[in-house]
């Protein structure tokens, strides 16, 4: 009787441990709270912008997100250019609406700091683009 209790009991466990699923990755943000975190991140960071700055900035940043997304899924050496002349239209951008090119450059040394590693995370000792990779046994 205790073996028949104690695996109906093991059993019980391990269905309802199944039916949990994967785990979920982080919840996806909506461009209101993307925003609302970008502006607090620029207001923190004593980059000298006025508010009115600081909303162009991250509008700007907004609308090339979606083009710096669509350049990660072409080919390396495709991507390095496509990324260089989204870099330079978004320098012409914020230089054209923060009207200081100084500035602007500071903003983007500001992002580039601050960046985060996207889902994959930074490149590691003996991955793509990490410590090491000079490139000489690509696969």
């Amino acid at each position: 009787m205790k073996s028949l209790f104690f695996t109906l009991l093991l059993f019980i466990g391990v269905s309802a441990m199944a039916q949990d699923g994967p785990p979920q990755g982080p919840p996806k943000m909506d461009s209101a709270t993307m925003h609302t975190m970008m502006v607090k991140r620029y207001q923190s960071a004593n980059l000298g912008l006025s508010q009115e700055q600081i909303e162009s900035v991250v509008s700007i940043n907004q609308s090339l997100m979606g083009d710096m997304r669509k350049q990660e899924k072409q080919e390396k050496k495709d991507r390095k250019a496509e990324m260089e002349t989204l870099e330079k239209a978004k320098l012409e951008r914020l230089t054209s609406a923060l009207g200081d090119e100084k500035l602007a450059k500071k903003v983007i040394d500001f992002d580039k700091k601050n960046k985060r590693p996207g889902p994959g995370g930074h490149g590691g000792q003996g991955r793509p683009d990490g410590p090491g990779d000079d490139n000489t046994n690509p696969s």
